[in-house]
């Protein structure tokens, strides 16, 4: 199975941080413009960058460069790239095309996510640990005792006598 970090020794990499007065060397969005992007591989893109893990926070709110609605003021990571909220606007709203690294990284990741081996038991055995462990703290010991004689009792959290 391929890993799901294609090189975890490289440092994440920025995506979707434009040009301002204190950095111009960083892309201009409007530069990036392309009308002609089919729509279908723009709405999973943008679906992929709206759905990151929160990297952090800003105090304030970002602006479009191009249409001055307000974009958000999280940074987005997938532990490759690191993006602001508002780039998945960008994308859908303005057609602002992203590397194709990028697009084929997203490709990867969700092949890489579609062949996962799924384990089941895992899950049944654990959640049965998390309901012994919630009789025990309602009832005050382990085995499955008579104070439960519904799942109500388990539900509310509190001990109900028959």
């Amino acid at each position: 199975m391929p890993e799901l970090r294609e090189h975890p020794d490289r440092p994440v990499r920025l995506l979707g941080f434009w040009r301002s007065s204190e950095n111009q060397e960083l892309p201009n969005p409007a530069d990036l413009v392309d009308p002609a992007w089919d729509e279908a591989e723009r709405l999973s893109v943008a679906d992929y960058l709206e759905h990151g893990q929160v990297a952090g926070y800003w105090m304030g709110s970002s602006r479009c460069r191009l249409c001055s609605r307000s974009n958000g003021s999280r940074d987005f990571t997938d532990g490759y790239y690191l993006w602001p909220e508002g780039l998945a606007h960008y994308v859908l709203d303005h057609g602002v095309r992203l590397p194709a690294e990028f697009i084929d990284h997203i490709e990867l990741r969700r092949e890489v996510l579609d062949e996962l081996e799924r384990d089941v038991a895992w899950w049944r055995e654990n959640a049965a640990r998390v309901e012994q462990d919630r009789v025990a703290d309602v009832c005050g010991f382990d085995t499955e005792p008579a104070c439960l004689g519904t799942t109500d009792t388990l539900a509310s959290g509190k001990h109900r006598s028959h």
